[in-house]
């Protein structure tokens, strides 16, 4: 199977992180969080992607070029064309079944049960639901007992408890985007999935691992140390990539070129400076910042400091996963 990756989007609610870096390539425990993506289609032996882009497309472009194990095309859209657009127009090479994924979430769903729910169901599209406490954020999915989907609300604005939300990982029929208008503005959401509950063609597989949509400041932020606590998949070799080293037994890791000269505990630090008068504490320290003083639950760039109050997950012995290459 193949699989297309959007990656395309503006991340604007992660402003100012994303004001010079597209969203796919902001860096989660020193990895763009695109390699996340990419890292997991391998594991499951999906080397044919093709990737949707949009903003800062060039980025991508230089980071995907460098993958030695993955044969990946791209398709850059010169005016939106949604999510289901920009798949059908990048899909060409694409066989009768494949699948999609966000170039900016982070999950350890088993593609192979998602691809194998797909087929008994008989369904077109294939969307793999994850249970959250804010269900508001996201589309919202009620389906019977063989995972039919007999009812899908976008981004209710009020909704009261936990539900299953769609996660933006499909396993879909190439066929279903025939009806997809050309050079169109055209949703998973909002366009395809009504008419596909209406029809009875829409089916839901529930994965009860992780995932992490990094929609906002704080959830990229918990999801840096999520990952420094222990990850999923081994990467795979790009030679823009210097792995972090690390965590050291204050529990940071930290880029091979980056000083430090000041105290540094339980934070990811890129090529970046800690002066002898700073100090960080549960922070991200991303490429090029120079910390002078003492900063604790930030995310600290080259020209900018924005204070977290997310909690992050610390445990006593994490693994250093993200240093494993295919």
């Amino acid at each position: 199977m193949n699989a297309v990756v959007l990656a395309g989007g503006f991340g604007s609610r992660l402003k100012p992180l994303t004001d010079d870096c597209p969203k796919p390539m902001l860096p989660v425990v020193g990895r763009p969080m695109l390699d996340y993506t990419v890292a997991q289609l391998h594991a499951f032996g999906i080397d044919r992607i093709m990737f949707t882009l949009g903003y800062k497309a060039e980025q991508i472009l230089r980071f995907i070029s460098g993958y030695a194990s993955v044969e990946a095309g791209y398709y850059i859209e010169t005016t939106p064309l949604g999510t289901c657009g920009g798949v059908k127009a990048a899909c060409g090479a694409c066989g009768s079944t494949f699948f999609v994924l966000s170039g900016d979430a982070l999950s350890n769903i088993d593609l192979a049960e998602l691809a194998a729910h797909h087929h008994a169901s008989g369904a077109q599209v294939t969307m793999a639901v994850v249970r959250v406490a804010q269900p508001s954020l996201y589309g919202v999915v009620e389906a019977d007992a063989r995972g039919t989907v007999t009812r899908f609300v976008e981004k209710p604005k009020r909704y009261r408890g936990e539900a299953w939300v769609n996660s933006g990982v499909y396993c879909i029929n190439k066929s279903i985007l025939d009806y997809v208008p050309e050079n169109c503005k055209f949703d998973f959401s909002r366009d395809l999935f009504p008419v596909l509950v209406a029809s009875g063609e829409l089916s839901a597989y529930r994965h009860e691992g992780y995932w992490s949509d990094i929609g906002d400041v704080g959830s990229y932020y918990r999801s840096n140390f999520d990952m420094l606590s222990g990850g999923f998949y081994p990467f795979i070799k790009n030679p823009h990539i210097n792995a972090l080293h690390g965590p050291d037994a204050a529990g940071s890791a930290y880029d091979a070129h980056a000083t430090i000269n000041g105290a540094c505990n339980r934070s990811i630090v890129g090529n970046a400076i800690i002066e002898a008068t700073g100090a960080v504490d549960g922070c991200i320290v991303m490429d090029g910042a120079v910390v002078r003083d003492k900063r604790r639950n930030s995310i600290i760039g080259a020209d900018f400091t924005v204070p977290v109050t997310a909690q992050p997950n610390f445990v006593e012995n994490p693994s250093i996963f993200f240093e494993k290459q295919l």
